[in-house]
């Protein structure tokens, strides 16, 4: 592929190259990485995340392990009030309708009464994409409470306190993960 048969490189920084037996996929999102290493062929699959692109098309990629596509990490954002964490979600929510994020998040609105943070936003996503949804949801326009990033346990939390709201927000597809 020569760079001028190439996408701009702003759209194929973040995304992911998938060498199959035969093949090559470029500027696949996570969430169509992970559908493809559900089928056969996907077993065999080496994958790349294009960390940048210069002008003249070259590619810095970072190899990825399948099983990071598996792992799931959590932002959560803290807040006194329900009303607060309520806002941080439709906040994400918006910013969403007009950049869509990076990668398949779920969104989650939960209560702890007993804590001193009685309300909480989690923003869940597979792990190879947290250098991203960092940058996406830095984009929001809004505040969004006070941050903890602790990964697993943060997610073990919050599936164990009640979710009063869930939401799944899609990525738009780049430009279909074009064969190569």
């Amino acid at each position: 592929m020569t760079s001028s048969d190439m996408p701009k490189s702003d759209l194929l920084a973040g995304t992911f190259i998938v060498d199959l037996p035969g093949q090559r996929r470029t500027g696949l999102a996570a969430h169509e990485v992970s559908l493809l290493l559900e089928t056969p062929e996907g077993r065999e699959a080496v994958i790349y995340r294009v960390h940048r692109v210069s002008e003249e098309g070259r590619m810095e990629l970072v190899g990825v392990a399948p099983a990071a596509f598996r792992r799931q990490e959590c932002i959560v954002y803290l807040r006194r009030e329900v009303r607060d964490a309520r806002q941080d979600m439709d906040a994400i929510e918006s910013h969403a309708a007009s950049e869509p994020p990076p990668c398949r998040l779920e969104l989650r609105l939960a209560r702890n009464p007993g804590g001193p943070w009685s309300s909480m936003t989690a923003v869940v996503f597979p792990a190879v994409c947290a250098d991203a949804v960092t940058h996406w949801l830095g984009r929001a326009g809004r505040s969004l409470g006070e941050e903890n990033t602790g990964g697993a346990s943060s997610l073990d939390q919050i599936e164990m306190i009640q979710v009063v709201r869930h939401v799944v927000l899609e990525p738009r597809a780049r430009h279909g993960g074009s064969p190569a």
